[in-house]
C-alpha cells in the first residue's frame, strides 16, 4: 500500500509538470524524458527493496521520451540503454532541431553515452551492445539493522552480501563479478529469473533473521 501510494504521488507530480507545460503552450516544443534510478524487488530471491543485487528487477527501469516533431508517439524500442545515454540523447535532439553542424570537442568525445535517437528512428550508426552497472559494498546499509554488531559483521545473517558487484550486460547475457572474487554468468534466454546470479548460500532457502528486509 505504501509503494502504491508513492506511485500515485509521483503520478500526480508528473501530471502537474505536464499540465504546466501544456498551459504555457510549451509541451509540444519540449523534450520530456522520464526515467528512474532503480527498480524494486518484491520477494524475488527472498528480498524486498533495491539493495544487495543487480538483477533486472532493479536495473530494468522505464525510459520514456516525448518530442512530437521528431519522435513517433507510442513506439516501443527493444534495445539496451543506460542512464549515461540521456545526456547524449538531449544533445542530439538539440543539434537536429537547431539545424547547425555538429560540433566536436575533447569533452564531447569523452562522453560515455550513446544518443538513443538513431535507435528510435532506426537509423544506421553506432548502437549500444552492452551496459555496465556497479553496486557498492552494502556495509553502511546493513549497519542500520537493529541486530547488526559492528564488532562481529561476519556473524550477521546477511554477511555473504558484504561484497560489491560489477556487472556487464548484453541483450541476453549478464556477467557478474563480486568483490569477494566470485563470478557468475547468466543467460537470460534460459534463466530469466536469474537464479544463477545469486550466491550459493542464498539459492536454497530464505535467510532466517528477525530483521525485516522491507526497510
Amino acid at each position: 500500500a505504501l509503494y502504491d501510494a508513492e506511485i500515485l504521488y509521483q503520478d500526480g507530480l508528473l501530471h502537474t509538470l505536464i499540465q504546466g507545460l501544456r498551459n504555457r503552450d510549451l509541451l509540444e516544443n519540449t523534450l520530456v524524458i522520464i526515467t528512474a534510478d532503480h527498480g524494486e524487488e518484491f520477494g524475488e530471491h527472498n528480498r524486498f527493496g533495491h539493495q544487495l543485487s543487480l538483477t533486472d528487477s532493479l536495473l530494468h527501469v522505464p525510459l520514456i521520451l516525448r518530442y512530437p516533431s521528431l519522435l513517433e508517439a507510442g513506439k516501443r524500442v527493444a534495445h539496451l540503454a543506460s542512464t549515461v545515454d540521456v545526456f547524449s540523447t538531449i544533445l542530439d535532439v538539440i543539434e537536429r532541431e537547431s539545424g547547425k553542424e555538429k560540433k566536436t570537442s575533447a569533452a564531447l568525445k569523452a562522453l560515455e553515452g550513446f544518443s538513443l535517437v538513431p535507435v528510435i528512428l532506426e537509423e544506421k550508426g553506432a548502437k549500444r551492445d552492452w551496459v555496465m552497472a556497479h553496486y557498492q559494498n552494502p556495509a553502511a546499509y546493513l549497519a542500520g539493522f537493529p541486530s547488526w554488531n559492528a564488532d562481529d559483521p561476519l556473524g550477521f545473517p546477511l554477511a555473504p552480501y558484504l561484497r560489491s558487484i560489477s556487472l556487464l550486460r548484453s541483450q541476453n547475457q549478464k556477467y557478474f563479478r563480486f568483490g569477494n572474487g566470485a563470478e557468475s554468468f547468466v543467460d537470460l534466454s534460459i534463466d530469466p529469473k536469474e537464479i544463477g546470479a545469486e550466491l550459493p548460500e542464498f539459492n536454497i532457502a530464505p535467510v532466517e533473521t528477525k530483521d525485516s528486509f522491507a526497510r
